[in-house]
């Protein structure tokens, strides 16, 4: 649905329910100013570049429980703040995508002991060099889905982290780390995996050399 037509549907008086949208369009202010007449949201992809310079129209939709936001690299000022000051409150979140190269791992290791529900994290384009958050509680107890997607700057012994998810049920890794798994890592991390024993779903893709 592109932002104009949607902006004229909810312009409109309407009674519609919906419960995931996706926006394939550059998200500002404006548009974001409208999902709040959509409170019945329960997914919300924003699958191009937010330019909202504010995420306070978050807390008009209660029902929210999986966000995905892409961001442009560098990001404006403020925004990646903007935006996990409003995470912090977002306890009923189970599913969260963060494309930034802003999202730093300080950010992450104060964010996700907040979210007691989150169940699936995708991270992606950002210049974290520690997985370090995903060992604290309650992400080592709860996360089942973890997906990295372009985190060049990873080494590769930052998956020990990873090993202390005990409910991981997928693991998928997109042109990450510094340097490519080799054969015996690849191995023990296919299910049946003697390291994640609950892993059912194994993808490593490296960058090209």
């Amino acid at each position: 649905m592109s932002t104009s037509l949607m902006r004229r549907l909810l312009a409109q008086p309407h009674e519609l329910q919906w419960q995931q949208i996706t926006l394939p369009e550059t998200v500002d202010d404006e548009v974001a100013a409208l999902l709040p007449q959509l409170p019945s949201l329960s997914a919300l992809d924003e699958n191009d570049t937010a330019t909202c310079s504010r995420f306070d129209f978050l807390r008009q939709l209660p029902k929210l429980t999986h966000l995905i936001f892409f961001f442009s690299a560098p990001s404006p000022a403020g925004q990646i703040e903007s935006l996990l000051a409003e995470l912090w409150l977002f306890v009923q979140v189970e599913g969260l995508a963060l494309m930034a190269s802003e999202v730093t791992a300080a950010h992450l290791a104060d964010l996700l002991p907040r979210l007691p529900r989150l169940r699936k994290l995708y991270l992606g384009h950002s210049l974290i060099t520690t997985l370090a958050f995903l060992a604290q509680p309650p992400m080592a107890e709860q996360l089942t889905v973890f997906r990295l997607i372009e985190c060049k700057w990873l080494p590769l012994t930052e998956l020990r982290h990873v090993h202390a998810l005990r409910a991981l049920e997928e693991l998928l890794l997109i042109k990450s780390f510094t340097t490519p798994m080799d054969e015996l890592s690849q191995l023990l991390h296919t299910p049946p995996s003697p390291l994640l024993p609950r892993l059912h779903k194994f993808l490593n893709l490296p960058p090209k050399p």
